[in-house]
């Protein structure tokens, strides 16, 4: 055999003991200089966090208190259009009967309606939910009140912002438009107290009043309108009138034999 015939078996022997003892041997080759570069295990960790997708960002909460206070605003807005709602059932309900019932005895009607079927209490809890914004938003109370004192100056503001804010939500809703002015007359003084005179002389005393009165719209600072329109309440038996003209008159001119 050739040497290296002889080296091939020794090696395939040598091998076989391995194989027969299953075992196994281990080689480590370390090099001065890698030829992949190791990976870093900060590598490894900015990849993974690269691998969970950002949470997206909390909108910005912009003028809370005054959206808070707007909601306030259409709440009472609302429970008010329902109360008038019932306040005209018990109109309607006034008209059926014989005889009309005073404004205090519609009010205790309304109230009972309210509180016997559960609607004062419904229009409460509509109004809470509102009332816990403007705490939070506008007042940044979240948390309870270990002060008696404290809580009850809270609560005292609290009522009095709530309380103009209800006012200013109902000035807006329930805005009752101001009636027409009278056109001045055209007619001049003279022609108004012949008028006057005639509608007293037919009986028509609300006319003759009309007339009296737009001479004083038109001469209130002079003393023979106010003269002529005591006269009138003289003769319609109305005396309380008819001494308010008087005291008019004494204003205008003190001096006067007449009054």
């Amino acid at each position: 055999k050739t040497e290296a015939g002889e080296d091939a078996s020794s090696v395939t022997t040598e091998a076989q003991q391995y194989v027969e003892h299953s075992s196994y041997v281990t080689i480590d080759i370390v090099l001065d200089r890698p030829i992949i570069e190791k990976r870093k295990l900060s590598d490894l960790y900015r990849k993974v966090s690269d691998l969970i997708p950002p949470r997206p960002p909390y909108p910005l909460k912009t003028n809370s208190a005054g959206k808070a206070v707007d909601d306030y605003h259409q709440q009472i807005k609302n429970v008010c259009n329902l109360i008038l709602d019932e306040y005209r059932k018990v109109c309607i309900d006034d008209i059926n009967v014989e005889g009309t019932l005073p404004n205090d005895q519609k009010r205790r009607k309304l109230l009972y309606e309210l509180n016997s079927t559960g609607k004062y209490f419904a229009f409460k809890e509509q109004l809470k939910h509102s009332v816990i914004k403007i705490v939070r938003e506008k007042y940044l109370r979240t948390s309870k009140f270990n002060d008696p004192d404290e809580l009850q100056t809270f609560i005292s503001q609290l009522y009095v912002f709530l309380l103009d804010e209800m006012h200013r939500s109902l000035n807006k809703s329930l805005n009752i438009e101001e009636p027409e002015p009278v056109p001045p007359s055209r007619n001049t003084d003279p022609q108004l107290r012949i008028f006057a005179l005639e509608a007293e002389s037919n009986g028509d005393y609300l006319l003759a009043a009309h007339y009296y009165k737009q001479r004083l719209a038109q001469s209130s600072d002079k003393l023979r309108p106010w003269l002529d329109y005591a006269a009138f309440h003289l003769l319609v038996n109305d005396m309380i009138k008819a001494e308010e003209c008087l005291k008019e008159c004494i204003a205008i001119e003190q001096t006067n034999s007449t009054v």
